[in-house]
């Protein structure tokens, strides 16, 4: 048995991520058989495996219920330490029944280095390196991908840096050199080009991209997902809007990014 520690921010999305189920979530935490699908996941804070308190050996730590230390002390041969654990045992208790685990992973990604802030060239509505890195484990590439309206890069950086064969394409230009010195910053290439995307012929193993909107786009947001859809760039999208087009698709999550931003999510998946 395994016990996921989702991001409760961003719940639907991480629940999708991980490929486990709403229905067995509690407060973020959710018990599973399925052991983890990879070790780059974006919304899952941490895995830990249910273990017999006999079986932990090692040098361990303790976290959480400190009222029940006193009775595992007892039942684990290993040597409690304070700083520098060969494990961390922590405690998980649901519905009266208290779970021993042992930590199998954790997040050691930095995504905070990658905000939009730390970036050369910083763009108001760029997409979270959280998020995008979350919708591209869900649409699960294998080796090649599109953003086919990748403005200042940043669903591309993600991209470039789960080792992706990845191309970027924007009609204006500056917004790829922006793309360039981003993805220079972090060392990641991409293949970019300054065209409509319209006009680009391709097949990859899949699509995510956040449609421009406001003052940055001149056709509507209807029409560009229309259009983009009608290319079949990929089996696999992923199109994320600032209004829901429930024509095109059921299969949307609502996302609040604050009070005069919320993002639709399309899945085509």
């Amino acid at each position: 048995m395994f016990i996921y520690e989702l991001n409760q921010k961003y719940l639907l999305l991480a629940l999708r991520e991980s490929g486990l189920k709403k229905e067995e979530e509690h407060e973020g935490v959710v018990m599973s058989v399925t052991p983890p699908l990879h070790d780059h996941f974006a919304l899952v804070k941490a895995v830990y495996e249910v273990v017999d308190p006999k079986s932990i050996t090692q040098t361990y730590k303790l976290f959480h219920h400190k009222q029940y230390w006193d009775v595992l002390f007892d039942q684990i041969p290993g040597t409690p330490v304070v700083s520098h654990p060969e494990i961390e045992v922590h405690l998980f208790k649901r519905k009266k029944q208290l779970f021993v685990t042992k930590k199998i992973w954790e997040t050691t990604d930095d995504l905070n280095a990658r905000k939009n802030q730390a970036r050369p060239w910083p763009h108001p509505t760029t997409l979270d390196p959280v998020l995008a890195k979350a919708l591209l484990n869900i649409a699960s590439p294998k080796k090649t991908f599109l953003d086919p309206m990748c403005g200042a890069g940043g669903i591309l950086l993600e991209a470039c840096l789960l080792g992706l064969q990845t191309t970027g394409i924007d009609l204006y230009a500056p917004m790829i050199g922006r793309a360039k010195e981003n993805l220079a910053h972090y060392n990641c290439n991409a293949t970019l080009l300054i065209k409509d995307f319209r006009e680009h012929q391709g097949c990859y193993d899949a699509v995510v991209t956040d449609l421009p909107y406001g003052r940055s786009s001149k056709t509507s947001g209807e029409n560009l997902f229309a259009e983009l859809l009608a290319k079949k760039f990929a089996n696999k999208q992923i199109i994320i809007t600032n209004k829901p087009f429930r024509n095109l698709t059921k299969d949307i999550i609502e996302i609040p990014m604050h009070k005069s931003l919320t993002r639709y999510v399309h899945f085509f998946v």
